[in-house]
């Protein structure tokens, strides 16, 4: 597979789970009175470890959640600074893994 090919799956990939985990959580969400965003941020980092823990290779491990934490502090910085845009995709980690 060309690298293109390789990036334009991985973003099919990511746009598709992200779409699907924002549904789940706002179909989930309806059966609370009043959803607590701290049970959102928890779940959500819940998962985040949960992937991190299945990367058998601890350098590759440490390199994803060095990028994953350098993504969220880029995309919150461009979130907050353009509100009313639509938030993009995350890439993590540009090969194979």
């Amino acid at each position: 597979m060309a690298y293109e090919d390789y990036k334009a799956e991985e973003q099919r990939q990511a746009t598709a789970l992200a779409n699907a985990m924002k549904l789940a959580m706002d179909e989930s969400a309806k059966g609370f009175e009043t959803p607590m965003l701290n049970a959102c941020a928890g779940a959500l980092v819940g998962l985040q470890i949960e992937l991190l823990a299945s990367i058998g290779d601890g350098r590759a491990r440490k390199a994803m959640q060095t990028t994953m934490e350098r993504e969220l502090k880029r995309g919150l910085i461009e979130a907050v600074r353009n509100p009313n845009r639509a938030i993009s995709q995350v890439m993590v980690l540009g090969g194979k893994h």
